[in-house]
């Protein structure tokens, strides 16, 4: 699986469309909530599972399947190159330095972000 698709690039060279997808490790599909539920468990239930990517379910079907199951997130950004004169090779390691980024902040973002999700009480 490719860890991101250029999707299109600006006429005046100063931003890319990106499409990026993230395997979850065994561990981070693992983790649980203070609700006792499962990161894929939020995951299915909290995001539009479809990609954003045209075709992906055709082109990738066994990474969509993984997408449907919560194994695989996806993200599509817009990244701002930090000069108009870069080459391909420093464009494309801008792009890389974002997904990176991206990539390691996940389990932290889901922490936060699906700390309760799920959780259901009955006031005593």
């Amino acid at each position: 699986m490719s860890e991101y698709h250029i999707l299109e690039s600006a006429i005046d060279g100063k931003t890319i469309k990106v499409v990026f997808h993230c395997q979850l490790s065994a561990g981070e599909q693992a983790w649980t909530n203070d609700a006792g539920k499962t990161s894929l468990w939020c995951i299915v239930r909290s995001k539009d599972l479809s990609s954003q990517l045209p075709d992906f379910q055709t082109d990738f079907p066994f990474e969509y399947a993984d997408m449907q199951l919560g194994k695989v997130l996806e993200k599509m950004e817009t990244i701002r190159f930090s000069s108009i004169n870069l080459t391909a090779a420093q464009k494309k390691s801008e792009i890389e330095a974002f997904y990176s980024g991206w990539r390691s902040g996940i389990i932290s973002d889901m922490q936060i972000g699906f700390e309760w999700y799920g959780y259901d009480n009955d006031v005593a």
